[in-house]
């Protein structure tokens, strides 16, 4: 019987809740969690020692949030080992009573002896059942307990994401005052640098100038200002850069007066200039420049055959929109796709109908340019210029 009952006593024990403090090991190596701290900035734990880099939350820490389980283990009071036993010591009794009342008896039993066996037996069998009981009642129990720990957990950790949530909120409104204050601070420093047309730009991380203004000199100069620094005072700039006023032109990088284009462009009178409609012809689409001049530019109109000059980047802007021919996205698409129709548009300028008109040149080897503006319509015209002289130039009819 002692041997039962040491083994009853072993079931028992392993049944008995497995009940430890939860030690988070986030501040394992720093004295541990300091919770009267409460959560830093960013919702993470701080630790004794004053160490604030670790990763761990604090509303999801035990040390700090651990307000005991109310979720009952049930104790079992019976166990299937000690069942099993308990049938093997009914087994044995049963056997035993049996034995002992036929040794007495000379192997014969008596009704009362029978009976006597039948009420060792029958008390064994109330005590199987009672533990099967305790078994079952048991089992229902932990399902419950197992259900109760479940939904605690949940619980917590619903409270602590919404305490994270409050943190980060604040967290954040701490940052954005932070930011504000640092921007004025940065815009005071910007200004005291580069004058009252700075400004600080938050994204790049450094002083930047107000629309119409440039960093020249150390400070936000004006485009006109700065323009007329570098190319004299009959320039103006805007933000596609210096440009000469009406009735001035380039020349050694500043704006000087133009002379007229008919008395000087093309040397020669009128008596002397004799069209050769198939030059014009040949070079439709073309963009020329003067190799015996300055490098003035000159479109031939592919649909009239004479040329246009351009000044400057205003003057190409107005002969882009001037003879610019109308297309939709899709056939766009198509020319930049397809060289061989590309080659058929070769000269054009293409004006894309349902994009806000924007223009392309369709360059002689069957590229489409982007001209994004006036500056970039005479940049790239001047980029992909043929040079010419001044007597083969002037066998084009000039359009008006």
């Amino acid at each position: 019987m002692k041997k039962y009952f040491l083994l009853a006593l072993v079931g028992f024990f392993i049944f008995l809740p497995n009940v430890s403090n939860a030690t988070s090991g986030s501040c394992s190596s720093h004295l541990g969690v300091n919770c009267s701290y409460g959560a830093d900035l960013d919702g993470s734990v701080v630790c004794n020692d004053g160490w604030k880099d670790s990763s761990v939350g604090y509303y999801t820490t035990d040390e700090c949030f651990d307000t005991g389980s109310q979720c009952n283990y049930p104790v079992a009071s019976c166990t299937e080992y000690q069942y099993s036993a308990l049938q093997v010591e009914a087994q044995r009794a049963i056997s035993n009573a049996k034995g002992l009342i036929g040794q007495r008896a000379g192997g014969v039993l008596s009704s009362a002896s029978t009976s006597y066996v039948a009420g060792i037996t029958n008390d064994y069998n109330l005590r199987l059942q009672a533990c099967r009981n305790a078994i079952n009642l048991y089992s229902e129990l932990k399902d419950k307990y197992d259900e109760c720990v479940s939904d605690e957990k949940l619980q917590k950790q619903q409270s602590a994401d919404n305490l994270q949530k409050i943190n980060d909120l604040v967290y954040q409104a701490k940052l954005d005052s932070l930011n504000k204050q640092s921007i004025i601070l940065n815009n005071n420093s910007c200004i005291a640098n580069y004058g009252s047309n700075s400004y600080y730009n938050e994204g790049q991380d450094s002083c930047s100038c107000n629309d119409g203004y440039i960093i020249f000199n150390n400070k936000c100069t004006s485009y006109n200002e700065y323009c007329q620094f570098q190319q004299g005072e009959n320039s103006y700039g805007n933000k596609y850069g210096c440009h000469c006023s009406n009735g001035f032109k380039l020349d050694n990088g500043k704006c000087v007066k133009e002379i007229s284009i008919s008395t000087v462009s093309y040397k020669a009178t009128s008596s002397d200039i004799k069209i050769d409609t198939k030059l014009s012809s040949r070079l439709k689409g073309k963009i020329l420049l003067q190799t015996e001049s300055h490098g003035e530019a000159w479109y031939i109109n592919p649909k009239d055959g004479k040329r246009y000059y351009m000044a400057n980047g205003e003057e190409a802007y107005n002969i882009m929109r001037k003879f610019g021919i109308g297309i939709t996205n899709s056939n766009l698409e198509k020319i930049q796709k397809n060289k061989n129709l590309a080659k058929k548009q070769s000269g054009k300028i293409l004006l894309k109908v349902e994009d806000k008109g924007q223009a392309y040149y369709i360059d002689f080897n069957g590229v489409a340019h982007y001209l994004k503006d006036g500056a970039e319509a005479y940049n790239a015209m001047r980029k992909l210029g043929l040079g010419v002289k001044n007597s083969d130039l002037n066998k084009i009819e000039i359009g008006e």
